[in-house]
C-alpha cells in the first residue's frame, strides 16, 4: 500500500499453477439472473477439508468505462442474450505496469458446491488494497480453498485505479471517487444477484486490507452503499485524513496539471473531461505515475475525496468518518505499521533523509501544517510529535541516532494505528478491535538497500490480510494455524455479526472507550492479540500504551 508498487510478500511460490481455470474442469451450473444467464466453473482440487467449490469468474457488474464513460461514474449493465461464460481470469485495472486496462469492472463468486443453492448463505465481498493506485484479485493467491471449507459465498472485485478512479475537479462535472462508486455498484450487483448464486443479500460482510479496509469502512458509512451490507471488517485500514482522503481542492489542482501536460488546459471542466478521455490509455497511466512523488509518506495525486454536496450519486459530500453508523464493525492494526514507511525509506536516495536531517523542525513543520493552519495546534503538534518520536529517551534536545526508524513509526502511528482507535472510539455499533503480532514466512520485508531481511521481529503493514487466501507458505503449519484461526473470526462475523459468538472457547471483548479521560485510562481500549503462541485480550500496559498513541494525536493535531 503505497503510491510506488511494492512486494509486501517476499513469499510468492504459490500452492496454484494458475489463476485461470482450466479448460476441462466441469462445468458449474448456469445461473439465472435478472440480467441473463451466467455459466461458471468447478474447481478441479479440494479444500484443506476436502470440499470442492463453484467458481464464475469475470462476470461484469458495470458497463466497461471506457470512451465517454472514462471519468465517468459506473454505467449499470443491460441485459443480454444467450449465456454469459463466466470462466475467464479477472483482469487488473489499469496500474502502473504493463498488464493492466480500462475495462476491469469485472467480479469472482465462489461458492461450496456441497451446500444446495436452496440454501442462502452469508457473503463475504473483499476489497483488494493497494493505496486506491495499485492492487488486484486476481492472481493466484486469492484462491478461495479456506473460506469453501465454511458455509459462505465469496465475492472477489476489481474497481478504477490512481486517476483513473480518483481524478476530480471538484464540481458536479468531474467530482470524483469513480474508483470508491465502483466498489459500491458492485455491492448493489451483489445485493441484486447473490441470490441466484446461493447468496443470502440481506448479510453480506464487506472485508479488506490497506486501502481494502479503508473501502470497507468506506461502503459501512456511504449512503451510495447504505441497504447493501450487513457489516464490515478493515484489516490496517480505515478512514482517515493521512492517505485514504485527500483535500478536493489538492485533486483538483492535480487533475488540471495532469490535464494541462496533454493540452487539456480548458476552463470548463465538460471540455477538460472530453479532452482527456480522448488520450491514450497508457499515455495517461505513465503520466499520472510520474507525478507521484517519491517520500517516505503515502503521498498520491489522486485518492478519495470529499464532493460538492449537489452531486447527484455522491458517494460522500462529507468526512463519513464522522458519519454515524450502528453496524457492527471489526478493525486491526499490526505491531509493524511502521515497517511500511521504512521501507519507503530504504527505497530512496541516502541524499533524501540527509537532507530531512539537516532541518528536521522544519520537515515536520511543512508535514503538521498539511493537516491543520491553527497556529496553536501546530505548536503542539511540532512539540509533541517531536517529542514522543524523534528525541532519544529522556531527552528533549539530542535526536535519535536512528531517525528513519523513529520517522517510520511516527507515520506508522499517525497513518495506521491513530485512525484505527479514532475510529473505534465514535463508532456507534458493536465493534471488535485487534492487534496483528505474527511474523510468518510470507510477512517477511526486505531491505532494498543490504537485500536482507528486516530483524524486526513483528508483522509488517498489512500482513494479516496474506493469512486469508491460499498462499503456498499457509500450508506450513505455524502459518496455517493462524489462517485457521483469523478464517475462523471473519466467517463467525460474517454468519453470527460477532467473531466469538457464544460458545467459542474464546470470548473477544468489545472495544469500549474510557471513561476517565486520562493518559492511563483505568477501563476501555479492549483488544484482542493475535500472535503465535495464541490469541488473548490485551493486559492494561499495552491499553495504556495505545491509548498513549491516540492521545498525543488526538491532542496536537487531532481529525484534521
Amino acid at each position: 500500500m503505497w503510491c510506488r508498487p511494492l512486494v509486501f510478500l517476499s513469499v510468492v511460490a504459490l500452492s496454484r499453477g494458475a489463476s485461470a481455470p482450466v479448460v476441462d474442469t466441469p462445468a458449474a451450473p448456469v445461473v439465472v439472473t435478472p440480467l441473463g444467464k451466467i455459466s461458471g466453473w468447478e474447481s478441479d482440487w479440494a479444500t484443506p477439508s476436502g470440499r470442492a467449490y463453484q467458481c464464475w469468474t469475470k462476470v461484469p457488474y458495470a458497463q466497461p468505462p471506457v470512451g465517454s464513460l472514462r471519468f465517468k461514474p459506473p454505467k449499470p449493465l443491460e441485459k443480454w442474450e444467450g449465456v454469459l461464460e463466466a470462466t475467464g481470469e479477472l483482469p487488473h485495472c489499469i496500474q502502473r505496469g504493463p498488464d493492466g486496462q480500462e475495462d476491469c469492472l469485472y467480479l469472482n463468486i465462489f461458492r461450496p458446491k456441497a451446500v444446495s443453492m436452496d440454501r442462502k448463505l452469508p457473503v463475504l465481498f473483499y476489497v483488494h488494497g493497494g493505496a486506491f493506485q495499485t492492487g488486484n484479485s486476481a492472481s493466484p493467491k486469492f484462491l478461495a480453498d479456506y473460506f469453501m471449507s465454511k458455509d459462505v459465498v465469496l465475492v472477489l472485485i476489481h474497481y478504477r485505479l490512481n486517476g483513473f478512479g480518483f481524478v476530480s475537479l471538484g464540481d458536479e462535472v468531474l467530482p470524483g471517487n469513480n474508483g470508491l462508486k465502483d466498489q459500491a455498484m458492485a455491492l448493489k450487483w451483489v445485493n441484486e444477484n447473490i441470490e441466484h448464486f446461493g447468496g443470502d443479500p440481506k448479510i453480506v460482510t464487506v472485508f479488506g486490507t490497506s486501502a481494502g479496509g479503508a473501502s470497507a469502512h468506506y461502503l459501512l458509512k456511504s449512503p451510495l452503499s447504505e441497504g447493501f451490507l450487513a457489516r464490515a471488517w478493515s484489516d490496517s485500514g480505515s478512514i482517515n485524513h493521512v492517505w485514504s482522503m485527500m483535500r478536493t481542492e489538492d485533486a483538483a489542482a492535480n487533475t488540471r496539471t495532469l490535464a494541462n501536460h496533454f493540452g487539456c488546459s480548458m476552463t470548463g471542466s465538460e471540455e477538460i473531461v472530453e479532452c482527456l478521455q480522448k488520450i491514450d490509455a497508457q499515455e495517461l497511466m505513465r503520466e499520472i505515475d510520474r507525478m507521484t512523488p517519491k517520500t517516505m509518506t503515502l503521498d498520491c495525486p489522486f485518492n478519495p475525496v470529499i464532493e460538492p454536496g449537489n452531486v447527484e450519486g455522491a458517494f460522500m459530500t462529507e468526512d463519513l468518518a464522522l458519519r454515524p453508523s450502528t453496524k457492527p464493525w471489526v478493525s486491526s492494526t499490526t505491531n509493524g505499521e511502521y515497517l511500511l514507511h521504512l521501507l519507503m525509506i530504504d527505497t530512496l536516495p541516502d541524499s533524501y533523509m540527509d537532507k530531512i536531517k539537516q532541518n528536521v523542525t522544519g520537515y515536520l513543520y511543512d508535514w503538521v501544517t498539511r493537516h491543520t493552519t491553527d497556529p496553536h495546534a501546530i505548536s503542539l503538534g511540532l512539540y509533541f510529535v517531536e517529542g514522543a518520536y524523534l528525541f532519544e529517551k529522556g531527552s528533549w534536545t539530542k535526536y535519535q541516532e536512528d531517525l528513519p526508524r523513529a520517522f517510520a513509526k511516527m507515520h506508522g502511528d499517525n497513518g495506521f494505528v491513530y485512525p484505527a482507535i479514532y475510529n473505534m472510539m465514535i463508532h456507534q455499533g458493536p465493534k471488535w478491535m485487534y492487534r496483528f503480532e505474527y511474523k510468518g514466512a510470507g510477512s517477511i520485508y526486505m531491505n532494498p538497500k543490504t537485500q536482507e531481511p528486516y530483524p524486526d521481529d513483528v508483522a509488517p503493514h498489512a500482513s494479516e490480510g496474506g493469512f486469508y487466501f491460499a498462499y503456498s507458505h499457509n500450508e506450513l503449519a505455524p502459518d496455517r494455524e493462524i489462517t485457521d484461526r483469523l478464517v475462523k473470526y471473519l466467517t463467525n462475523f460474517a454468519i453470527f455479526g460477532d467473531p466469538t459468538p457464544e460458545g467459542s472457547p474464546l470470548q473477544w471483548e468489545q472495544f469500549t472507550s474510557p471513561t476517565d479521560d486520562t493518559l492511563m485510562p483505568k477501563s476501555g481500549m479492549e483488544t484482542l492479540k493475535v500472535t503465535g503462541k495464541g490469541d488473548y485480550m490485551a493486559d492494561s500496559d499495552f491499553r495504556e500504551n495505545l491509548y498513549g498513541i491516540y492521545w498525543t494525536w488526538n491532542t496536537t493535531i487531532a481529525w484534521q
